[in-house]
């Protein structure tokens, strides 16, 4: 049977297409929430009290505090097996300081892991001596840290999880800090 325009309107009913645009907002908004999400989403930030402590996860050593660590590389698909122990855990060390072994929780995730490592001698948080380095090497860190930022960042925008709107935002605020 042929329908035509009249009776395919009859058939489908009335307020068919309130339906129909519903469900193309629906998926607007769903879209549009997930382009919106803050780019730290899928990302533990990691702080310690000193700071520039090594971070381990089961995918290996992943760089210095503070620092932001992927979550895939606290839960990968693979890694080595003499590893699993570390499966969704991360090491905190410090030299002259006791390691520190955590659980990541989505809690971790959300509000980022703030950790006061045991030392043996106190050291004053923000000097150069806290990070067992020299003012020059502080410095290269920091650059180092900003690169991985920014290669971070631009693999949020090409995978489109983030507009180029923000990551202008976020670059520029990204190269402004000290």
């Amino acid at each position: 049977m042929r329908r035509t325009a009249t009776a395919t309107r009859a058939a489908d009913g009335p307020g068919s297409g309130g339906v129909a645009v519903g469900c193309v907002a629906l998926v607007c908004a769903v879209a549009a929430g997930i382009a919106g999400a803050e780019p730290e989403s899928g990302y533990l930030v990691i702080d310690s009290q000193p700071p520039a402590a090594s971070v381990e996860t089961v995918t290996g050593h992943r760089g210095v505090t503070p620092l932001s660590v992927a979550r895939r590389d606290l839960y990968p698909n693979r890694y080595p097996q003499q590893r699993a122990d570390l499966y969704g855990k991360v090491v905190i060390r410090k030299p002259g300081c006791a390691d520190v072994v955590r659980r990541v929780t989505l809690d971790d995730i959300h509000d980022g892991l703030h950790v006061r490592l045991e030392c043996s001698t106190p050291i004053p948080a923000g000097s150069a001596a806290a990070d067992g380095a020299r003012p020059s090497e502080v410095v290269e860190r920091v650059s180092e840290r900003r690169l991985r930022q920014l290669k971070v960042l631009q693999e949020l925008l090409d995978e489109g999880i983030i507009s180029a709107q923000q990551e202008a935002g976020i670059r520029r605020r990204i190269l402004e800090r000290q």
